[in-house]
């Protein structure tokens, strides 16, 4: 009887067991045909707006009648990147801005390649902000305080495109130095040389911080420096305000070869190590370094200097028309002093 008893038990114990499966079984298909339903749901819901987003810009666009053209000097693009977004897949908007009769014209119009999904809008900024810079070609931009939109924190921050920023430096006008047969090592003189490029301000600047480097070398670097403003000068009417250091550096020279001698009888060979050093300046793009800084010190601090630049031009060129007005009053002494002579 014992022995049926626990017999009877086990299997009552079983049963309840396989009915607990079945039944989690079941609701296991339950939920996953729901989570399904979800997805397909969700999928046709945005599919549809979507769909009607796309509609609505197709109709503001066709109820929009006689578009004002404007000139586009500078173009902005205003990527709206999301964190879980690939690089490829976002929206771009390209903002153009002109001065015409003192005014400020701003249109948003949307890349062909626009995402339909991300519909982040440029809110309107204050127009008292705005700076009016003066590019190398001698245009006017006008740059709102946000020229490339509000952006939260700076993991997210929108930036140029670099084909803009690219095709901007390459019509900028440049021009370089060199100094060869340095009697001094190439390692020490780039220390030297590094400290000169990462100056990213003006020339004068950069001037001014290598009056106070303790280095041997850093006269020659400063008097190379000079060098490349004063030849940017001569061949384009640069002033140094105008003007940044792009690269320099040294290489090794044409080394010599001297006898060192060694314990035990032996000689050995050393070098008296020559360098070649070179220095690139090149003209400053202001609109294109204001709209890059990324703090409001910075840009304020390329608004000063594009201010003292412009001083500095005009300055220039005031000097070259009063020289080339006493070469034209003594070209015509000149030439009357010979007609008396013939006289």
């Amino acid at each position: 009887k014992g022995r049926l008893n626990n017999q009877i038990v086990a299997s009552n114990k079983l049963n309840c067991m396989t009915g607990s499966i079945s039944s989690s079984l079941q609701s296991i298909e339950e939920v996953s045909t729901n989570e399904t339903c979800l997805q397909k749901r969700y999928h046709a819901i945005s599919s549809n707006n979507n769909i009607g987003r796309q509609n609505a810009i197709a109709a503001a666009a066709l109820t929009t009648t006689s578009p004002q053209i404007i000139t586009v000097p500078l173009p902005v693009t205003v990527p709206s990147y999301h964190h879980h977004m690939h690089r490829n897949f976002f929206s771009t908007r390209v903002m153009t801005q002109n001065i015409e009769s003192d005014s400020l014209s701003t249109n948003i119009a949307t890349n062909s390649k626009t995402d339909s999904s991300s519909s982040n809008i440029i809110p309107s900024q204050d127009a008292s902000k705005t700076v009016y810079a003066t590019g190398p070609d001698g245009k006017v931009y006008a740059i709102p305080p946000k020229p490339l939109g509000n952006y939260k924190g700076k993991r997210h921050a929108p930036k140029l495109k670099p084909s803009i920023v690219a095709k901007r430096i390459s019509k900028l006008k440049t021009t370089f130095t060199t100094e060869k047969s340095i009697r001094h090592s190439p390692w020490r003189l780039n220390l030297v040389c590094q400290f000169a490029a990462r100056q990213t301000e003006t020339i004068p600047d950069a001037l001014l911080q290598l009056q106070y480097v303790n280095k041997v070398k850093a006269p020659l670097i400063h008097r190379l420096v000079r060098r490349a403003a004063a030849k940017a000068k001569v061949m384009f009417g640069l002033e140094k305000s105008q003007l940044e250091i792009v690269e320099c550096f040294a290489t090794h020279g044409t080394h010599l070869k001297r006898l060192k001698i060694m314990g035990r009888g032996r000689a050995g060979k050393k070098l008296r190590r020559l360098s070649h050093a070179r220095c690139v300046v090149r003209e400053i793009d202001f609109p294109l370094k204001i709209i890059q800084a990324t703090s409001l010190n910075q840009r304020q601090k390329w608004v000063d200097l594009m201010e003292v630049a412009l001083a500095d031009k005009k300055r220039a060129l005031k000097e070259r028309e009063e020289v080339d007005l006493l070469e034209q009053q003594m070209e015509a002494m000149q030439l009357e002093k010979e007609k008396k002579e013939q006289e």
